[in-house]
């Protein structure tokens, strides 16, 4: 997941105002959620009481100790929160005992979902031809075939759901054991259809997106680091309330046990849909941006789409490797200045 990496790094360091929102606000909902439990344990009066033991100068250490433990928690989970982002996309391999075989696991499901589905789309594309593109008409392209019944409506609105939920699966054999990490596999991997590594080539497109886009993109990354957050602080308070009510039973940590199952599953569904607006955010910006890079690079833009992908993989080549690796032939600059070299 090298490439997703350096995507996410190059998105960081462009904004500020992510780690507030990212870290900083989980931090402060999970303390919240905390001093609540806490209070609705040993009751209202107890708490206000052991409030009113304080002096002025007393209370105002608590709130500045309250502040600096909220702000420690944001930075631990900032730090970890991409350690368990790696988790929640399925790298298990490097979990003891359990981590490859449950992986192979979960990614087997995936698979044969992503097989059924392709097996699905074909089934429905030759009675899309068979409707669009009839024998009479194209008698060229059903010789030797058998020309299905033609598709219906409903057929066509299933081949139009297996295509959007097939453009979100990453290719072939590299699925991950999490739906999270295939949509974000998919979208690193989308660039490849030109011949770009994202890994290599986003970290120089990222200055040259308009700002509108990498706005939209920050704010996508915000929302999928928040989720993700949000996420390893649910899984923390569950395993702490799940201890705590095994030992002393009371029923009020058994009710947060259960709001901590529906906010991990919660916010597992957020990072999901953040990954999603992700996705297609990252695709647009080399979908509509990716001559930028060429230009920019004063690289010469290909010919025609059938050698982009060629020429693509030359320029991911040259940014990996340098001018050395396209010997002998070496590099011919272009200008995107008329009548400049």
């Amino acid at each position: 997941m090298k490439m997703l990496d350096t995507i996410f790094e190059s998105v960081n360091q462009a904004t500020g105002r992510r780690w507030l929102i990212s870290a900083l606000a989980p931090a402060l909902i999970f303390w919240t959620a905390m001093a609540c439990l806490y209070t609705a344990w040993i009751g209202f009066p107890s708490l206000l009481a052991w409030w009113d033991a304080f002096s002025d100068a007393g209370r105002t250490l608590v709130l500045l100790e309250s502040a600096l433990v909220i702000f420690l928690t944001a930075i631990v989970v900032d730090v970890v929160g991409a350690a368990f982002l790696k988790l929640a996309q399925g790298e298990w391999e490097r979990i003891p005992f359990i981590g490859k075989p449950l992986g192979q696991t979960f990614r087997t499901r995936h698979v044969r979902h992503a097989q059924r589905l392709r097996q699905r789309r074909g089934e429905l594309s030759w009675k899309w031809l068979a409707r669009y593109q009839p024998p009479s008409e194209f008698p060229d392209l059903w010789t030797g075939r058998e020309p299905p019944s033609a598709i219906t409506e409903q057929e066509e609105r299933e081949l139009q759901r297996v295509d959007a939920e097939l453009a979100v699966m990453p290719l072939p054999d590299t699925e991950l054991a999490t739906q999270l990490g295939n949509l974000l596999r998919a979208a690193a991997q989308h660039p490849q259809r030109y011949g770009l590594d994202a890994a290599i080539t986003f970290p120089r497109l990222y200055p040259l997106l308009p700002e509108v886009i990498r706005s939209d993109l920050d704010n996508a990354q915000t929302s999928l680091d928040t989720a993700v957050r949000a996420m390893l602080l649910a899984q923390v308070a569950l395993i702490g309330w799940g201890i705590v009510f095994f030992v002393t039973g009371a029923l009020v940590f058994l009710i947060a046990v259960i709001v901590g199952i529906v906010v991990v599953w919660l916010s597992l569904r957020a990072a999901e849909r953040a990954a999603r607006n992700y996705g297609d955010v990252l695709r647009a910006c080399y979908d509509l941006y990716r001559f930028s890079l060429y230009d920019a690079l004063h690289w010469a833009l290909p010919a025609d789409s059938n050698v982009e992908k060629q020429v693509g993989e030359q320029l991911t080549a040259f940014l990996r490797r340098g001018p050395n690796a396209l010997k002998p032939k070496g590099i011919v600059w272009h200008s995107t200045k008329g009548g400049e070299d």
